[in-house]
C-alpha cells in the first residue's frame, strides 16, 4: 500500500486553503455585479416610464390633430343641393324645374312660333306654380345638352325655343331681367347687332353635342321649347 509522501499532503492542505480563500472573492464580485445591474434597473425606470408617457401624448395629440383636420374637412365640404320637387311633367335640372316640349318629336304637334311656344309653356302653370319660358346659362346648358343626349337622343339635331327675346334692341329674359350679350351660352358671334333676329333659339352646335342659343327672327317656327316652373 502506498503511503501518501509529506509533500504531496502539504500541497493537497495550500491547495484546499486557496479554493477557501477564491470562493468569497468570487461570490463578493457576483453580488457587486447583480447590485450594480439592480442599479441601473431601477435607473432605467423613470426614463421607460417618461418615454412610455411620452409616447402615450404623442398618440393622443397625434389623435386631436386628426380629429381636428376631420372637422375642418367637413366644414369645407360642399353642401350638396337636394333636387327640388318639380310638379308633374317637369324634371329637376340644374337645381330648377323644366319640361321639354316633345310633342312634335313624338309627331302629334307642328312646329310653332316663339309667341306660341310662350303660351304653350304658360299654359303648364298648375296651383303653386308659374311657367315661363326658360332662362339659360352656361351651367344650364351643360346639364341640359347631357340630358337631351342620354335621355331623349332622338333630339339632338333640334331646336329649342328658350325665354330670350329682343325687346327695342335689348336682350331680356320673359322675366324682363337682362340677357348678358357677352355670355358663353351665346353661339359664336351672336348676338349679333346687324340681325334681324328677335328671339333666342336653342341650337346644337355638333361639337359634343352641345346647345348655345341664337337669334332667330320672328317669323321662324320651332319643333320645340324649354319651360320653366317657379313655385309661386
Amino acid at each position: 500500500m502506498n503511503k501518501t509522501s509529506p509533500q504531496l499532503i502539504n500541497k493537497f492542505q495550500q491547495q484546499k486553503t486557496a479554493d477557501k480563500t477564491r470562493k468569497p472573492g468570487c461570490s463578493r464580485r457576483y453580488k457587486r455585479a447583480l447590485v450594480g445591474v439592480l442599479s441601473a434597473s431601477r435607473k432605467l425606470l423613470p426614463v421607460r416610464s417618461a418615454l412610455a408617457r411620452n409616447l402615450e401624448t404623442f398618440a393622443m395629440r397625434g389623435t386631436v390633430a386628426a380629429l381636428g383636420l376631420l372637422v375642418v374637412l367637413t366644414a369645407r365640404a360642399p353642401a350638396v343641393t337636394a333636387a327640388p320637387s318639380c310638379p308633374a311633367d317637369f324634371i329637376p335640372l340644374d337645381g330648377r324645374c323644366v319640361h321639354i316640349y316633345t310633342e312634335n318629336y313624338a309627331g302629334s304637334a307642328p312646329p310653332m312660333l316663339w309667341p306660341e311656344a310662350r303660351d304653350l309653356c304658360a299654359a303648364k302653370a298648375t296651383a303653386g306654380w308659374t311657367t315661363e319660358l326658360a332662362k339659360v346659362d352656361e351651367a344650364f346648358l351643360s346639364e341640359f345638352s347631357a340630358h337631351i343626349v342620354s335621355e331623349i337622343p332622338g333630339m339632338t339635331g333640334y331646336i329649342f325655343w328658350t325665354g330670350g327675346s329682343k325687346v327695342n334692341g335689348v336682350w331680356q329674359w320673359t322675366d324682363t331681367s337682362p340677357i348678358d350679350p357677352m355670355g358663353y351660352f351665346w353661339y359664336m358671334s351672336s348676338p349679333n347687332p346687324n340681325s334681324t333676329g328677335k328671339y333666342g333659339m336653342l341650337v346644337p352646335s355638333g361639337a359634343n353635342n352641345r346647345f348655345y342659343m341664337i337669334e332667330y327672327n320672328e317669323s321662324n317656327v320651332g319643333p320645340s321649347f324649354v319651360c320653366e316652373a317657379k313655385a309661386a
